[in-house]
């Protein structure tokens, strides 16, 4: 019986670090480069899992003002994401949440203005 329920365990444990053990970084990307990288994600059958979010340290607001170090895993083919930064964060969270969207990530940091530039992830089953 304490064998069953060892292999029961060290399968799970497989199983779960499998599917971390296939999780990519981006490294810190522009807002450009993280637009352009997100549009390949689901033809490649792969979802945003995480995301920290920080300052460039450019002048002004833009989208390379900030930067995006996104961990992308592979998608089961049941997950719907969507992703925001800055104000639109704000602007959809709402929505998101009453059409089944979790948030599971969120990042913030603070401009040297003192202004507060989210980043986050959502998820919904399908």
């Amino acid at each position: 019986m304490i064998k069953a329920i060892s292999v029961i365990v060290v399968a799970a444990v497989i199983s779960a670090n499998a599917s971390a053990a296939f999780a990519r970084s981006t490294g810190w990307v522009s807002g450009f480069e993280w637009i352009r990288i997100s549009k390949t994600l689901d033809k490649n059958g792969e979802m945003p899992v995480s995301v920290v979010c920080k300052d460039s340290g450019s002048k002004g607001l833009t989208n390379i003002s900030g930067l995006a170090k996104v961990e992308i895993q592979k998608n089961p083919g049941n997950v719907a994401w969507y992703w925001a930064y800055g104000a639109r964060v704000k602007q959809v969270k709402a929505r998101l949440e009453k059409r089944g969207f979790k948030l599971v990530s969120f990042s913030e940091y603070r401009r040297s203005s003192g202004l507060k530039i989210p980043c986050a992830i959502w998820h919904k089953k399908k």
